[in-house]
């Protein structure tokens, strides 16, 4: 059974993927991070929630579509004055792959 900190190791390691220069330190913690997000799902045990259902653990927020649409609202909320287009899309690519990864995990 996976944890949160083998969910974050495993951004850790799939960090090695992109080159360093354009993966920042910040950017690393954030996605070591985001590996964890999709677990966020537990919190609607709290408001009746059964697990099983779309909004249950494991729901939508393990789906790729949840990591697709996620990774893209953080890389888009970054002020333009602080990242350039391409690597905007570098970092919606690395949130992307490490949390989908959290739903691959999980098998």
């Amino acid at each position: 059974m996976a944890s949160a900190i083998s969910h974050a190791y495993v951004a850790l390691s799939l960090s090695s993927s992109f080159p360093a220069r354009q993966l920042p330190r910040r950017w690393l913690v954030l996605g070591m991070a985001w590996a964890v997000v999709p677990d966020i799902d537990v919190i609607g045990f709290q408001f009746g929630i059964r697990y099983g259902d779309l909004l249950g653990h494991r729901g939508i927020t393990h789906s790729l579509a949840f990591a697709a649409l996620l990774s893209i609202l953080v890389a888009a909320c970054v002020p333009r004055q602080k990242l350039q287009q391409t690597k905007r899309s570098i970092l919606a690519l690395f949130l992307f792959v490490v949390t989908a990864s959290h739903g691959l995990l999980m098998r």
